[in-house]
């Protein structure tokens, strides 16, 4: 409910403006002045947030960009050596000298692979037999030469000795120097004789990052760095290494006697971190995966190239924003006179506004009171009229148990006069059980008959159904009706926020309206369905009565509309069962049901209320009561 703005003090308001003495005025420029510089801090720290944002963001691009390209020239760096193996394993002299094993032969292997290198590029080509010595081999001339040595260890090896191509990276045993083996076998009718391995050097491409000034390393599926364009930061961990891998590096040699020590960041995982701190300087963080080798690349930019970007741009700000303060206090001083008699214009009309908006609220509040009341009035209204059509019927009940229990009473007197007190007994606890169907009616009819004031609760709809039928009870079995409620298909019972009393009331308006369409029926029968679609309760009554005429479905929930004799009913059941539902924030639809054998469907839909796990309070809650 909107409520009326304070009033404004009328004195102050009707009072003419005094012109600011001197010290006052000197006194509010000093002000403005001081909140004029706090606005231009608050700017320019604002200001400096999407500065830095921005500026992180163009250099994050151009790093994807340059993260993309040197990802195209490690790929093609590592692709363009890899058939080298295959190639070679393929040629007859290569496959004659591990089978021959001649010296002659060794020595012409020897320059074979030489020449290949030269004209290739890589690092070194060699040729292994199947218990991995080194029988020739590009190095043959150097110190360091691989001919003599067994690298049957190396996985790559044991990759080529079991059919497949071989790759690994690691610092070789004899050279002391990092690159990617890659091996083939060498297969002769079908048997593997040995292997064909070349080596990859990956220091060029290092040093073109150093000239290129940019910080980028690569790090391997155990996340040690393998590649870097510094070289302090080789053989270092940015995660935690297990003891199996440990174990493993150790076994396969991988990184010789180079020690693995954790690199010194600040991120709980580098990867995916957008921002670190590495030895103490602060960088924009940017990674690119290598499926193929299982590979991370990672490129980093000095944060301090944002910021001073940043800076000298808030500085050019900072001057304007100034100036611009300057301005608007020196135009501000002209227009203070002709705010304040535009003020006193604005203060009477707002009194007169707050005047009126409380008139227009208390007269909203008066209205809302009276159409609350007279609705209540009208439901209840409609609950003496439903009782009143079943006055008839329940009067003949309770006239039936009287009737009854008179018959048993006489009984029991001729029992005691015969001294026959056990069949008395039986006889009396039948009269009891008489008693007590006939509570258990004026109970009900009780609590249906009160008038009560609406209340916004949880209200369980299967028991607020069962209770109007116990209401209808007598009337369905003077009928012989059945009513079915169907299994729930919901987890847990339906709840909906609403009033208990009004909810049975709109139940008991549809059952009475279903018992009038089946009485003249040959089955008799009313079927409900308890459902839940996403946040909505579904509840649905069919019965097999004739159906709704064309001309009254159009009608049906308008107000003293009906389709009983005249004075058997007001047609207000069901239009105020539809302003109940829309109070639930629900609806309420009538139709004829599409199956065979059912006439009038009516459904109505009212939204879910999230509530503990609920217990029934009667024992009423039947699969499929038939009453």
């Amino acid at each position: 409910m909107t409520t009326a703005s304070p009033m404004p003090n009328s004195k102050a308001a009707s009072s003419p403006s005094a012109s600011p003495q001197p010290s006052l005025h000197k006194r509010d420029q000093k002000a403005l002045w001081l909140v004029g510089l706090l606005v231009v801090i608050a700017i320019l720290t604002a200001s400096y947030v999407y500065l830095r944002d921005h500026f992180s963001n163009s250099a994050a691009d151009l790093a994807s960009e340059r993260l993309t390209l040197h990802r195209a020239f490690l790929s093609a760096e590592l692709e363009k050596y890899q058939y080298l193996p295959y190639v070679l394993a393929h040629d007859p002299t290569i496959i004659t000298a591990l089978t021959a094993r001649q010296p002659e032969l060794s020595k012409q292997v020897n320059l074979r692979l030489e020449s290949f290198v030269e004209q290739s590029g890589a690092a070194a080509l060699y040729l292994m037999d199947k218990e991995g010595l080194t029988i020739a081999s590009s190095n043959h001339r150097d110190q360091t030469s691989f001919v003599g040595n067994n690298y049957s260890f190396r996985p790559y090896f044991k990759n080529a000795m079991a059919g497949r191509k071989g790759a690994f990276f690691a610092v070789g045993v004899t050279t002391k120097t990092r690159g990617m083996f890659y091996a083939y076998p060498v297969r002769q009718e079908g048997e593997i004789i040995g292997a064909m391995a070349a080596k990859v050097d990956f220091s060029p491409l290092e040093q073109s990052w150093r000239e290129a000034r940019e910080t980028v390393f690569v790090t391997d599926r155990r996340g040690i760095v393998v590649l870097s364009s510094d070289p302090a930061h080789l053989y270092q961990v940015i995660g935690h290494l297990s003891d199996q891998d440990l174990e493993t590096i150790r076994r396969e040699r991988q990184f010789a006697e180079n020690e693995l020590r954790k690199m010194n960041h600040n991120a709980p995982s580098l990867l995916g971190a957008r921002e670190i701190k590495l030895d103490d300087v602060t960088y924009i963080h940017q990674t690119r995966s290598m499926p193929a080798q299982d590979w991370t690349l990672h490129y980093l930019t000095p944060s301090i190239a944002v910021a001073q970007s940043s800076f000298l741009i808030l500085a050019l700000e900072g001057l304007a924003l100034t100036s611009l303060l300057a301005l608007f206090l020196f135009l501000r001083g002209r227009g203070l006179k002709r705010q304040s008699l535009r003020a006193q214009a604005d203060a009477k009309l707002q009194r007169r506004m707050n005047q009126r908006l409380e008139l227009e609220i208390d007269e909203r509040r008066r209205t809302e009171k009276e159409l609350r009341a007279t609705q209540g009035n009208l439901i209840h209204a409609s609950k003496m009229a439903s009782l009143g059509h079943m006055s008839a019927t329940i009067s003949h009940e309770i006239n039936q148990h009287i009737a009854a229990a008179t018959t048993f009473i006489a009984g029991i007197k001729m029992l005691m006069k015969q001294n026959r007190s056990t069949e008395a007994r039986q006889t009396l606890d039948r009269v009891d059980d008489l008693m007590k169907r006939m509570t258990a009616i004026t109970r009900q009819l009780k609590a249906f008959s009160r008038k009560s004031d609406p209340i916004h609760e949880p209200v369980h709809v299967r028991d607020a159904l069962t209770s109007a039928i116990s209401v209808a009870e007598t009337r369905l079995t003077a009928l012989d009706i059945d009513i079915i409620i169907e299994p729930e298909t919901a987890p847990s019972p339906i709840q909906i926020m609403g009033d208990r009393v009004q909810l049975e009331q709109v139940f008991l308006n549809i059952i009475q309206n279903a018992i009038d369409a089946v009485e003249s029926q040959e089955v008799r029968k009313i079927y409900f369905t308890l459902e839940t679609d996403g946040n909505q309760a579904l509840i649905t009554c069919r019965d097999t009565g004739p159906g709704l005429s064309i001309d009254i479905e159009e009608t049906l929930f308008d107000p003293f509309i009906t389709t009983k004799p005249h004075g058997d009913g007001l047609g207000l059941g069901l239009a105020i069962s539809t302003k109940i539902i829309q109070n639930f924030e629900g609806a309420l639809r009538a139709e004829n049901c599409a199956e065979e054998g059912y006439g009038a469907l009516f459904s109505l839909s009212l939204p879910l209320v999230s509530s503990p796990p609920y217990e029934s309070p009667s024992k009423s809650a039947k699969q499929a009561p038939s009453q």
